[in-house]
């Protein structure tokens, strides 16, 4: 008998839409606040055994992320984020669809953002406890 995890769904971000804009225009209208930071992230297409990619993590926020990657992913495409952090020692998991790729022509490298689908309860506690130290340093510092 194993241990199972309950999920949690996590709505996707809205998108606002000028009717005179063509598509390739859309703005996003952010309900929480992209924090820029530095980590190492592990990345894989979801529900399959292929071996995890490293990324580094541009921005965060608690319904997405922006990675550096040296692998190019679809828009649409479901990945599985593996996140270690001081918090534990477990990583935390996260299940996100590409909403956007782009290539980095300096460095070869390809930006990745996804939108955050599926975390389970534990790790979303955790998750949204390492955005909330993200968010008090960064006041610490205007302050």
């Amino acid at each position: 008998m194993g241990f199972r995890r309950s999920w949690v769904q996590v709505p996707p971000p809205r998108l606002l839409v000028d009717r005179g804009m063509d598509k390739m225009q859309k703005q996003e209208r952010r309900r929480f606040a992209r924090i820029k930071k530095t980590l190492f992230v592990q990345c894989r297409p979801y529900e399959t055994t292929d071996p995890w990619s490293g990324a580094i993590l541009q921005d965060i926020s608690q319904a997405g992320m922006s990675f550096f990657s040296g692998k190019a992913f679809q828009i649409g495409e479901v990945l599985e984020i593996k996140l270690m952090t001081f918090i534990r020692r477990q990583p935390i998991y996260v299940t996100g669809k590409v909403v956007g790729t782009q290539k980095n022509s300096e460095e070869k490298k390809w930006i990745t953002r996804i939108s955050i689908v599926k975390i389970n309860e534990e790790d979303l506690m955790v998750f949204q406890e390492l955005i909330q130290i993200f968010l008090n340093s960064i006041k610490s510092k205007e302050a």
